[in-house]
């Protein structure tokens, strides 16, 4: 059987820095083998760019990269630079910034605004240090504000990189201002907001996405305490959290979550009035 070429377009990247070839090759079922070469490279060109403060680059190779595979391989790439400490670095703690998608499903009350500030977050945070939710990770914060993903979009990658090099990085928990839910329709939908928080760890040691414990040991109980927090009479409200994820791949797992849960909504709507 022939095989159809590609119909995606080939990432168009400036001359001066030589990110064209790994993007192929990561586009490239064919790569095979070559895919953890590749993605070393791009790694190490991706951190080269922030530490130069050179945001722009990193933002076109984000945007550029062929959706698919490769785009969620870039976003893999700069977070591990993000994450990961080079050869050349000496830096024995690293703060690995992370981000929890929480979808809201919303309904039964028309016009409404749910505060994006969650009270009491140290509880909830309690919740997850003791259920594992980073693994063996303990000494990790969680913010209480409910972020946009604009907002999480937002973030420079230069700045996220600098953050996690600063011992006790307070200010990673604090990346996110609060965006208020705005309940415009009584009919049951979704919404999305981040939870922005960081774990200072030895550089040597494994990423909490490594350990971290599966969602089923502390969801339902994150879900219920930020429920309680949240709720207004006649207000139907259901947060449903996410795992923990580095910075960009949170971003890319919380838009594909809205999305299909929004579908499933719609699909469960139309068959009841069927």
């Amino acid at each position: 059987m022939s095989r159809l070429p590609d119909p995606r377009p080939v990432p168009v990247i400036p001359d001066d820095f030589r990110f064209a070839a790994p993007l192929r090759a990561l586009a490239d079922p064919a790569a095979g083998g070559d895919r953890s070469r590749v993605r070393e490279t791009l790694v190490g060109a991706l951190r080269k760019r922030m530490v130069a403060g050179d945001d722009a680059t990193v933002r076109s190779v984000l945007d550029q990269a062929a959706p698919g595979s490769a785009a969620l391989a870039v976003r893999a790439a700069l977070d591990d630079a993000i994450q990961r400490a080079g050869d050349d670095e000496a830096v024995p703690l690293l703060a690995r910034i992370f981000l929890m998608p929480v979808l809201f499903v919303a309904g039964g009350k028309a016009p409404a605004t749910v505060p994006g500030v969650i009270p009491d977050m140290e509880a909830v945070t309690g919740l997850m240090r003791r259920a594992g939710a980073l693994g063996p990770v303990e000494n990790f914060g969680l913010a209480n504000a409910l972020g946009s993903i604009e907002a999480a979009e937002a973030v420079m990658p230069s700045r996220l990189f600098a953050l996690a090099r600063e011992i006790g990085a307070a200010d990673g928990a604090a990346l996110l201002p609060p965006a208020d839910l705005d309940i415009a329709t009584a009919d049951e939908h979704v919404q999305l907001r981040y939870l922005a928080g960081a774990s200072v760890t030895a550089a040597d040691m494994p990423t909490f996405v490594e350990t971290a414990g599966q969602v089923g040991r502390w969801g339902m109980a994150v879900s219920q305490a930020i429920a309680e927090r949240l709720a207004e009479p006649g207000l139907s409200l259901l947060p449903l959290p996410r795992a923990p994820q580095p910075w960009f791949r949170a971003l890319a797992e919380g838009r594909f979550a809205r999305e299909e849960l929004a579908f499933n909504l719609f699909a469960a709507a139309a068959i009841r009035r069927i």
